[in-house]
C-alpha cells in the first residue's frame, strides 16, 4: 500500500467542499461538466417570451441498451413571475431567477442566477456531487455544485499526446448533455412524434450521460487515424 494521503477540503460558498489530498488534487466523489445533464439559458428565454405562459417540457434523452431511444430526465419550466422559472423535476421544485448581462458590446444575454452564489451562469445543473455520488439537487452552477471539467485532475501520458500530434484540444470532443427538446405539449407533439409517448413509460432517472451513437462515430475514426500516426511516429524514431 502506499504512503497515506491528508485530505483538505476547500470551501464553496461559506459550505464544505470537493475534498482535495495533500498534493492538491481533487479527492473522492467525482462528476464531469460533460456527463451530468444541464439546463441551458436558452430554455429561460423560451419560457419567459412566451405571452401564453404556458408550461414548457425539457426532456433528455440517451441511447438505451445501445439501440433504442430512451428518456433519462424530464423537467417542467414554468413561468414564475417576470424574471424567475420554476423548473420542476421528478424529485424538486424550485423557483430559478434569471439575470441579463452584457455577452458582447451592444448585446445583452440571459442567464440563470445560481441561488447559492447569485452568480450569472449559462447553463443551471439539476444534479449535485455529495459523499454518496450523484444526487438530485436543486439547480444550480457548475461550481456550486461541484461538478469538475475532464481535464482538471487528470494527467495526459506520453502515448497520448503523441497520439494526439501535438494538438492542443483534448483528444475526443466533448459532447454536453443537453435537453433534445425544449417546448410546449403541442410543439413536442408536432415536433417530434413519439418522444412524449417515451415519457409517459417514465424517466430512467440516470444523472451520468451514457456514450451515443455519435460518440461512437467519433471513436471510430480515431481508431482508423492510428495506423498513420503510429508510422510517422516509428520513421520519426528510426531518423
Amino acid at each position: 500500500m502506499g504512503p497515506e494521503r491528508s485530505v483538505n477540503r476547500d470551501t464553496v460558498n461559506g459550505a464544505r467542499g470537493q475534498a482535495r489530498d495533500s498534493e492538491g488534487r481533487f479527492y473522492g466523489v467525482r462528476a464531469n461538466v460533460e456527463d451530468v445533464p444541464r439546463l441551458p439559458s436558452s430554455a429561460a428565454r423560451l419560457v419567459l417570451e412566451d405571452p401564453r405562459a404556458v408550461p414548457y417540457f425539457a426532456v433528455w434523452t440517451s441511447y438505451h441498451h445501445g439501440e433504442g431511444v430512451a428518456v433519462d430526465l424530464l423537467a417542467r419550466l414554468q413561468r414564475h413571475g417576470p424574471d424567475a422559472v420554476e423548473v420542476e423535476t421528478p424529485r424538486l421544485r424550485f423557483a430559478v431567477h434569471v439575470v441579463s448581462h452584457a455577452r458582447f458590446p451592444g448585446r445583452r444575454e440571459l442567464a440563470w442566477r445560481c441561488p447559492d452564489c447569485g452568480r450569472g451562469t449559462r447553463f443551471v445543473y439539476v444534479h449535485r456531487v455529495s459523499p454518496w455520488g450523484i444526487t438530485p439537487s436543486v439547480p444550480g452552477c457548475a461550481r456550486c455544485r461541484r461538478l469538475r471539467w475532464s481535464s482538471q485532475g487528470r494527467p495526459i501520458g506520453s502515448f497520448a499526446r503523441v497520439m494526439r500530434g501535438g494538438a492542443a484540444r483534448a483528444p475526443f470532443p466533448r459532447h454536453p448533455w443537453e435537453p433534445v427538446a425544449v417546448g410546449t405539449r403541442a410543439a413536442l407533439e408536432k415536433r417530434f412524434p413519439g418522444l412524449l409517448g417515451l415519457v409517459e413509460i417514465g424517466a430512467t432517472g440516470r444523472a451520468v450521460r451514457r456514450p451515443t451513437m455519435r460518440d461512437l462515430e467519433v471513436i471510430r475514426r480515431y481508431v482508423a487515424a492510428m495506423p498513420a500516426k503510429l508510422a510517422r511516429l516509428e520513421a520519426r524514431i528510426h531518423r
